[in-house]
Protein backbone atom coordinates (compact mmCIF):
# COMPACT_ATOMS: atom_id res chain seq x y z
CA UNK A 1 0.00 0.00 0.00
CA UNK A 2 1.72 3.60 -0.84
CA UNK A 3 0.63 6.62 0.94
CA UNK A 4 -0.30 9.65 -1.20
CA UNK A 5 2.02 12.45 -0.81
CA UNK A 6 -0.46 14.73 0.66
CA UNK A 7 -0.87 11.97 3.26
CA UNK A 8 2.67 11.98 4.01
CA UNK A 9 3.26 15.27 4.50
CA UNK A 10 0.62 14.86 7.48
CA UNK A 11 2.10 12.24 8.75
CA UNK A 12 5.51 13.52 9.13
CA UNK A 13 4.08 17.23 10.02
CA UNK A 14 2.37 15.36 12.98
CA UNK A 15 4.94 13.36 13.88
CA UNK A 16 6.97 16.46 14.16
CA UNK A 17 4.77 18.36 16.47
CA UNK A 18 4.89 15.11 18.79
CA UNK A 19 9.24 15.33 18.54
CA UNK A 20 9.08 19.02 19.08
CA UNK A 21 6.62 18.82 22.44
CA UNK A 22 9.16 15.72 24.02
CA UNK A 23 11.92 17.93 23.42
CA UNK A 24 10.34 21.25 24.94
CA UNK A 25 8.91 18.76 28.10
Amino acid sequence: MQTPPALQAVIYNRVGDIGLILAIA
